[in-house]
């Protein structure tokens, strides 16, 4: 996996290998908090193997915001090459006066919401570029039906939450796919824990309007 990585080179060979891993359960072992802040140290003094094991830990999440707030699976992949890309160039700024989580996800969401905004896609043509098998990791002992419902229910959900506004989109990615908590979101979003606890209340009101509306709720 590492002599693939090349933050400047071909576009989205590390972020493609860290999805599939990750995608496998060969995600690296949880980081304790020493690990974490000696890899950090490490990473802002050059060193490219730690800053790896650092994207490793975080790189599941980060490819489920890139892809709520994208649409696409293709755009989730540049996009989450390129908070990679930032993150290897900001990382010397980090003051270790947060969790480097909360900046790293902080630095995610808005590089996605960016690449969202560049890439101006139709409701249309983000839905076309929808891949169910992407989002969904079936048990080995998941039965074909059992992996199709599986998946369908994860792609009905995607296209619901494609369809949110910006801030709604943000907030049910943050909390209720990759299970954030309201304080972790208040850090991320810069905005209080009421203000994050009424926007999820509307996110999810919203998102249930929509699911309903598509037939996916009776």
């Amino acid at each position: 996996m590492y002599k693939n990585f090349n933050i400047y080179g071909t576009k989205n060979c590390f972020a493609t290998s860290l999805y599939t891993e990750a995608s496998a359960g060969k995600g690296g072992d949880v980081l304790t908090e020493n690990t974490n802040t000696e890899l950090i140290k490490k990473a802002q003094s050059g060193d490219l193997r730690a800053f790896e094991q650092l994207v490793q830990e975080h790189y599941t999440k980060i490819y489920n915001i890139a892809l709520g707030l994208t649409g696409s699976p293709h755009d989730a992949e540049d996009a989450a090459q390129n908070v990679l890309i930032k993150l290897h160039n900001s990382i010397g700024s980090f003051k270790f006066q947060s969790k480097f989580s909360t900046w790293v996800y902080r630095i995610t969401t808005n590089v996605c919401l960016d690449e969202a905004r560049k890439k101006k896609r139709s409701k249309t043509s983000a839905m076309a570029d929808m891949d169910d098998s992407l989002y969904e990791t079936p048990s080995k002992d998941s039965s074909p039906e059992e992996h199709y419902i599986s998946a369908e229910k994860r792609n009905a959900l995607y296209k619901g939450i494609s369809q949110l506004k910006k801030e709604h989109k943000q907030i049910i990615i943050l909390r209720d796919i990759n299970g954030f908590s309201y304080s972790e979101i208040a850090e991320i979003t810069k905005c209080s824990e009421g203000t994050v606890k009424s926007r999820i209340s509307r996110a999810r009101s919203s998102l249930k309007d929509i699911l309903t509306e598509s037939g996916y709720f009776n």
